[in-house]
């Protein structure tokens, strides 16, 4: 499970067996509100583990058994994802934890390749409304 908590308070946690994430909202006593389900299109998960937040609060998610990192909104938007099975520099092997530092760069714990890469930002933010492919917006350092 990974937990991460926004700016404004909201907590977010990701259910590796139900393979979705929660957000529990500071604000709101009602039902947490549920992104994702399982599966490997967009907002669907397989097995969600480590969960970080950029300057935007967009969450990155570590989906582990979709061996890539898939970048949704507080709202639960899909705004991409990035990486594949593989052990090339940019790809993953079951990545387990993922953290954003203070420049914006995505650390990511590459479990079964035994590393951590660190994919810096081309770009200072998302376009949700133009989707953008995420890939595009990362190197792989």
């Amino acid at each position: 499970m990974g937990l991460t908590v926004t700016t404004a308070g909201d907590v977010v946690v990701s259910e590796y067996s139900n393979h979705r994430l929660k957000v529990f909202l500071k604000e709101n006593t009602a039902e947490p509100k549920v992104i994702g389900s399982k599966g490997s299109g967009n907002c669907r998960f397989m097995c969600p583990r480590g969960l970080a937040l950029d300057k935007q609060n967009n969450i990155i998610v570590a989906d582990s058994e979709n061996h890539r990192i898939q970048v949704v909104s507080i709202n639960g938007e899909f705004i991409g994802d990035f990486g594949k099975i593989g052990w090339d520099p940019g790809s993953f092997h079951t990545p387990h934890g993922v953290a954003v530092d203070e420049d914006g760069n995505v650390i990511v714990a590459d479990t079964k390749n035994n590393r951590l890469q660190i994919f810096t930002r081309r770009v200072p933010s998302y376009d949700i409304d133009n989707r953008e492919d995420v890939s595009t917006l990362y190197d792989c350092a």
